[in-house]
């Protein structure tokens, strides 16, 4: 075939639990679709366009800014 198409989709299932303030930080479940093409152009397979789409999700990570500490460790 000259035509090639592929799809996916990834799904991520997020929480959260600040277990000091007893609340959760982040809640989330995230659908994350893709699709991609290719399309030869000579018989050959040498010469070709390809074409991607993705839908793509970030994880919170690092420093939790909306707790902050003071110098004693506690919560402000």
């Amino acid at each position: 075939p000259r035509l090639t198409v592929n799809g996916g989709v990834r799904v991520d299932v997020n929480r959260r639990f600040d277990e000091l303030l007893n609340i959760h930080r982040q809640k989330a479940t995230m659908v994350q679709p893709r699709i991609g093409m290719s399309y030869m152009i000579t018989d050959d397979a040498r010469s070709g366009i390809r074409a991607s789409y993705g839908r793509l999700a970030e994880q919170v990570n690092g420093r939790d800014y909306m707790v902050t500490f003071n110098t004693l460790g506690a919560v402000e």
